[in-house]
C-alpha cells in the first residue's frame, strides 16, 4: 500500500462518515500446508498467509449515481508489471468505479470493475474460495479478475445483459502487449457480453459470459499475425434454506501462448475446458462443503504433438460461524488435485493442501 493510497483512504473515511455509505473490513487469515507430489518442482511448505486484506467502500451521490472503491493491502502496485501501465493502477486496487443509472432499466459503469468471467465461481469472493479451478486461476485461466473500462447494462425482469469494453487482461506472455523494450502497445480492447438472471423467487441464479481479446505477438511495426483469446463460461446456483448446489462449465481458447510464437503456429491454439460442481449443506452454524473439478488443458505445438493434460480435483471443507448471521467464521479445508498428461510413460502427479483459518467482514461505520 503506497502513501498516496493511505491519503486516499483517510479522505474516504472522513467523507463517508458525513454521507450515506459503508466501509467494510474484509480479511482472511490462514494456516496453509502444501504437500506436493515427489515429481513436482514445487517444495512442500507450511505457512501463515493473509490472502485477503482489503477495505471495501460503497456509497451513492444521489438516487442515480453510486460508486464503489475497494483497496487491497496484501498486494503491491510494484509487482503488477504491464498491468499497471494500462490504467495507472496496480494489484492493490480491486475496484474503483461509478455507475450512473439512467432509469430502472439502463445503467452505465465507468472505472475498474469485475470482469464477470468464470461463471458462478468467478462471481464468488476469493475469500470464500479454497480450491480454485485451473480454468479460473491457472496460467491459462481467465487472468485478472478486474479490468478498467466501461460497461452498459440493460435490466429486465430480474435479469441483466451487459456489454463490457475494457483493457486486456493478459501481459506479453499471452498477447504481446509489451512491445519493443517493454513498451506497452495495446491497440485493441477486450470486449465481453455478460448475462445474469434470477428465477424461482431468487432461489436459482444463472450467469453466462463471452469475452474476447486479441493483439500482435511482437512489437509495433511487424507483420506478425493477430492472435486471439476467447473466454466463455456458463454457471448456475440453486439455493434453499437447507442446501446450495452450483456448477460451471468454462471454455478458454488461447492463441499465441505456444512457445516460439512463429507464423506456423498462427492456426493453432491452446484450449482449456473446465467443469466444476459445488455442494453446501447448511446446519445452523455449521456448513460442510464439497467441490469437484475436471479440467482438460491442451498446449499446442508447431513442431511436435500437442500436449494434453487432465486435472481432477476434490475439495472437502467445513465452516463454523459462532454467530450465524455475522460474517465471521472459522474454516477447515482439505483438497487435492491430480494432473496427468498424455505423453508415453507419464505418471500422474497429486498435490495436497490443508487450510485452517478464519474470515471476517464488518462495516466500520456501524
Amino acid at each position: 500500500m503506497t502513501k498516496s493510497s493511505l491519503i486516499l483512504l483517510a479522505a474516504l473515511v472522513s467523507g463517508l462518515t458525513a454521507h450515506a455509505g459503508s466501509i467494510s473490513f474484509d480479511t482472511r487469515a490462514d494456516l496453509l500446508s502444501n504437500d506436493y507430489d515427489n515429481a513436482s518442482t514445487s517444495a512442500d511448505n507450511t505457512q501463515f498467509k493473509l490472502d485477503t486484506v482489503r477495505l471495501d467502500s460503497k456509497g451513492k451521490l444521489n438516487d442515480s449515481v453510486n460508486y464503489r472503491l475497494r483497496l487491497r493491502f496484501n498486494k503491491d502496485r510494484s509487482t503488477t508489471g504491464t498491468v499497471s501501465k494500462r490504467d495507472s493502477t496496480g494489484a492493490d486496487l480491486d475496484l474503483a468505479f461509478v455507475t450512473n443509472k439512467f432509469n430502472d432499466s439502463m445503467a452505465l459503469t465507468v472505472g475498474k470493475f469485475a470482469t464477470d468471467m468464470g461463471g458462478y465461481e468467478g462471481s464468488v469472493s476469493g475469500a470464500d474460495l479454497y480450491m480454485k479451478t485451473i480454468g479460473f486461476s491457472g496460467s491459462r485461466g481467465i487472468g485478472d479478475q478486474y479490468y478498467t473500462g466501461t460497461k452498459f447494462a440493460y435490466s429486465f425482469l430480474d435479469q441483466e445483459v451487459a456489454l463490457h469494453v475494457a483493457n486486456q487482461t493478459v501481459d506479453a506472455s499471452g498477447l504481446g502487449n509489451t512491445g519493443v523494450a517493454g513498451k506497452f502497445n495495446q491497440n485493441k480492447f477486450m470486449t465481453g457480453l455478460v448475462y445474469k438472471g434470477t428465477f424461482m423467487d431468487k432461489a436459482l441464479t444463472a450467469i453466462a459470459s463471452y469475452h474476447t481479446q486479441e493483439g500482435k505477438i511482437t512489437g509495433p511495426g511487424t507483420d506478425d499475425p493477430q492472435y486471439k483469446n476467447t473466454y466463455m463460461s456458463v454457471g448456475a446456483k440453486y439455493e434453499t434454506d437447507m442446501f446450495a448446489v452450483d456448477g460451471d462449465y468454462s471454455m478458454n481458447t488461447l492463441g499465441g501462448y505456444t512457445v516460439g510464437y512463429t507464423t506456423a503456429q498462427a492456426a493453432k491454439n491452446d484450449t482449456l475446458n473446465t467443469m466444476q460442481v459445488g455442494f453446501a449443506y447448511k446446519m445452523d452454524q455449521w456448513t460442510p462443503r464439497l467441490k469437484v473439478e475436471s479440467t482438460t488443458e491442451t498446449v499446442a505445438s508447431a513442431s511436435t504433438t500437442d500436449t494434453k493434460t487432465t486435472y481432477t480435483g476434490t475439495q472437502l471443507a467445513v465452516e463454523y460461524k459462532p454467530v450465524k448471521d455475522d460474517m465471521f467464521r472459522y474454516h477447515f479445508a482439505y483438497w487435492q488435485r491430480e494432473a496427468k498428461d498424455d505423453t508415453a510413460g507419464a505418471v500422474a502427479k497429486t498435490d495436497k493442501y490443508i487450510v485452517l483459518g478464519t474470515r471476517i467482514m464488518a462495516d466500520f461505520l456501524k
